[in-house]
């Protein structure tokens, strides 16, 4: 009786333990998915955002090198321009 009691025992705790086991690996890999798909958006944000202010950055340096090149014509002494607004 008591060999019988232990193999029950013992087949009751391999197939809960192995239910468990597939029910954890299932939830293991269920958050896993959700997670890669939460870093791929992030990542694809990420991307855009980066992208959107590169532009902005391209266009601020054209618009200072713009500046520049329109206050070295304004100080420059031997310019047309800068001679005759004296005259």
């Amino acid at each position: 009786m008591l060999r019988s009691n232990l193999t029950a025992f013992l087949v009751g705790v391999t197939v809960a333990s192995s239910a468990g086991y597939v029910k954890l690996h299932r939830d293991v890999k269920y958050a896993g998915n959700i997670l890669t798909s939460s870093i791929q958006e992030w990542s694809d944000e990420v991307t855009q955002t980066t992208k959107e202010l590169d532009s902005k950055v391209f266009f601020l340096e054209k618009e200072l090198n713009r500046i520049r090149e329109l206050a070295t014509v304004e100080k420059d002494p031997s310019s047309p321009s800068s001679g005759q607004s004296n005259q």
